[in-house]
């Protein structure tokens, strides 16, 4: 069953390295404001347009969300959700239909403005190599050193 998604937020928290770069774990940074993949993904997968083939294909870390469908449709097309436990955690791997993809760090909802900029603005840097743990672990080395 295709379940029709529309997003409730305009605009996805979304930032990317330069497209090229070929360095680090992963391609940019999503801090969804929800862990509702229903609300969220459309807004996502908009703000990636330019960036990526349509997209066919989500994949997450099925216990780090809610209950989702299986299939979706978002701007005319029909995109496959796939949750699984062995997906990295506070990952996301979007797959374009050319077979494309970015893999995002996953910025928790809840994760303070602040905090969230920082490990998005990171994660974004043409040249980082940070893992998605040593970035989500950036909010804390910062509030260590300020003591």
């Amino acid at each position: 069953m295709t379940r029709q998604m529309q997003s409730q937020e305009t605009e996805a928290r979304v930032d990317l390295k330069p497209a090229h770069s070929n360095t680090g774990s992963v391609d940019g940074a999503w801090w969804p404001r929800s862990r509702d993949l229903a609300t969220e993904v459309p807004t996502l997968i908009k703000s990636l347009a330019g960036r990526l083939s349509p997209t066919a294909r989500l994949v997450y870390h099925l216990p780090s969300w809610d209950t989702a469908p299986r299939r979706f449709e978002t701007g005319g097309r029909n995109v496959k959700l796939d949750g699984y436990r062995f997906q990295p955690i506070n990952t996301v791997y979007v797959v374009g239909t050319d077979r494309d993809r970015l893999v995002l760090l996953v910025v928790p909802p809840g994760t303070e403005p602040a905090d969230a900029q920082s490990m998005m603005s990171s994660a974004s840097t043409a040249d980082n190599e940070s893992t998605p743990s040593q970035l989500l672990e950036l909010d804390h080395s910062a509030r260590s050193t300020a003591n």
